[in-house]
């Protein structure tokens, strides 16, 4: 993730990619890391700046890149829970089913909330064997009138199983934003096209204060590079800024969809300029993926999602793809912890294997994390090298060392506080650490 943060930024010329996994590992995902950025100077678009009805820089703010903060928003109220303010990045993924498929639709939301009996999620998790890796908000597109009796059906069904998740809906045209809809819907997500009216936002808008429900905004921007997408935010944004002003309501987030490959920049722009206009409301990060394989789009996606959360930008986290579930959960929730901005498991650290690894650090890590892994907050080093290991461990809390051959250091932080230890009792006497320091639970 922190490589392709600093790719989509166009800096690099040279990556070295460290796995746990041994070297030869590495190599197969460098290349396909740096295949998009390679390609991207190949062709290089044109940069078209600042759209004409924004004169200067100072009119977009523009996150720190040398220090991390958070973007500061007003709270958007959901039914279970809020965006923005402060509180924890949500986790969002689509409804697949028909609609009309009722019985399925609801057995898909029951899994998406690992209530179901099915162990797929709860291995996602594995806290605890609690599913901890669990969508939050079910987005659902509404494209019919029959969709929008399907969906109120879909609701009720839901409510009389006790699955309780706030429902997004999307609907494509505001004749569909029925009175059923705001009434049923904990949040109507408006898609704003080339061809949107201000009459339209303004309906919306005033819908959303009357029923008192959230709206999400939806910029969509073009898939080609035809088109400046700066200027599409610009115009959007200023017409959907005047729409909640006349209505005064402000329980609202943006979104963008655009082409996977071309997020960060506009995202920046929306986050940017909804700061410097003092419309501080929550951004909710898309990504769709195309058809290419889960691991061309686990690294994209962590690339540009990445970007965005090291700038402190993203309130909630949307995945979407030709992919199981627990793989789309699994990747937004690994996002979020690598980012920091939301710890859900324990945290490893581990160096990448070399001449002076005096341990097998792949088998190392996994018995480890076996022994650890429900210790949620808990940063763990594992490292191999006792020459580079202690400085690379970051802000771990403890640390696992190779010391020699058979031997380990056990560290708390930076402070090396047993050594020599045999390897066959390190594992125990890191445990007992952990205790020592009241960090330790037991598993459940």
């Amino acid at each position: 993730m922190g490589i392709g943060a600093l790719l989509e930024d166009g800096i690099g010329d040279t990556i070295r990619v460290s796995l746990t996994e041994d070297a030869v590992a590495e190599v197969p995902v460098a290349f396909k890391l740096v295949e998009k950025y390679n390609r991207l100077c190949r062709t290089p678009g044109q940069d078209r700046g600042l759209p004409p009805s924004v004169t200067s820089r100072s009119e977009v703010r523009l996150p720190d890149p040398f220090a991390y903060r958070r973007r500061e928003t007003l709270a958007c109220d959901l039914v279970y829970h809020r965006l923005g303010n402060g509180h924890l990045p949500r986790v969002e993924l689509s409804l697949r089913s028909r609609l009309a498929a009722l019985d399925e639709a609801v057995s898909e939301v029951a899994r998406l909330l690992g209530q179901n009996g099915d162990s797929a999620l709860r291995v996602a998790g594995g806290s605890n064997g609690r599913p901890a890796f669990t969508c939050e908000t079910v987005h659902v597109r509404v494209e019919s009138d029959a969709d929008v009796h399907a969906f109120v059906g879909l609701k009720r069904r839901l409510q009389a199983r006790g699955l309780h998740v706030p429902l997004a809906v999307e609907v494509s045209r505001t004749g569909l934003a029925s009175e059923a809809i705001w009434r049923a819907a904990d949040r109507v997500v408006y898609p704003c096209s080339a061809s949107v009216q201000a009459a339209e936002l303004s309906q919306i808008a005033g819908s959303a204060k009357r029923f008192g429900k959230p709206v999400e905004w939806k910029l969509v921007l073009p898939e080609s590079a035809a088109g400046d997408p700066f200027e599409r935010v610009e115009r959007d944004l200023q017409k959907i800024l005047a729409a909640c002003t006349t209505h005064d309501w402000w329980q609202t987030l943006f979104s963008i969809e655009s082409a996977p490959a071309a997020l960060v920049r506009p995202y920046r722009y929306l986050a940017g300029r909804l700061d410097a206009l003092a419309a501080n409301l929550p951004v909710l990060l898309r990504y769709r993926g195309g058809e290419q394989e889960f691991e061309a789009f686990l690294l994209d996606a962590s690339a540009q999602l990445g970007a965005l959360l090291c700038d402190g930008i993203g309130d909630a986290l949307y995945l979407a793809g030709p992919y199981p579930a627990e793989d789309l959960l699994r990747l937004a929730y690994n996002l979020l912890q690598a980012t920091r901005t939301r710890i859900s498991k324990t945290d490893y650290i581990s160096c990448p294997s070399c001449g002076r690894t005096l341990f097998d650090l792949k088998s190392t890590t996994e018995r480890i994390k076996s022994k650890t892994a429900h210790l949620k907050g808990v940063k763990i080093a594992i490292m191999g090298c006792i020459v580079n290991g202690p400085g690379e461990m970051a802000d771990a809390d403890f640390g696992y060392v190779g010391a020699g051959p058979g031997k380990v250091n056990l560290f708390v932080g930076k402070e090396c506080v047993e050594r020599n230890i045999p390897e066959d009792q390190a594992d125990q006497k890191l445990i007992e650490l952990i205790k020592k320091h009241g960090m330790w639970v037991e598993p459940s």
